[in-house]
């Protein structure tokens, strides 16, 4: 019975290694992932960063996201910029909303 116990004991210590070492790992790369640098290159990297510098707390068309891509170093045309609004940062990550002005569809940031 005793010898149970150790080797239970045992057991339960190398699972403990074993997750301690797993943490530190995942801790590590949650710590690299959340860094300061943020990758604004391409296309989504330019819209990111408009959305960062608080361009879109104001509605915004397409035509409006493309002129100021543009004054930014980044020249796309304007069915890219379209869809990478729509689709992307709408659709699937949810960061913008977009509503419909009139005839025209803007995109502001949602909050």
């Amino acid at each position: 019975m005793a010898e149970e116990i150790d080797e239970i004991k045992a057991r339960i210590e190398n699972h403990e290694k074993r997750l301690s070492a797993l943490e530190s790992k995942h801790t590590e790369k949650l710590k690299n992932s959340t860094d300061d640098s943020k990758d604004y290159s391409g296309l989504v990297g330019g819209i990111r960063y408009l959305i960062d510098n608080g361009f879109f707390n104001e509605p915004k068309t397409v035509k409006e996201t493309l002129d100021e891509l543009k004054r930014k170093g980044y020249h796309y045309g304007d069915a890219a910029v379209s869809k990478a609004l729509s689709v992307t940062f709408t659709r699937k990550t949810k960061v913008l909303n977009r509503i419909k002005e009139g005839d025209v569809y803007k995109y502001v940031i949602r909050k």
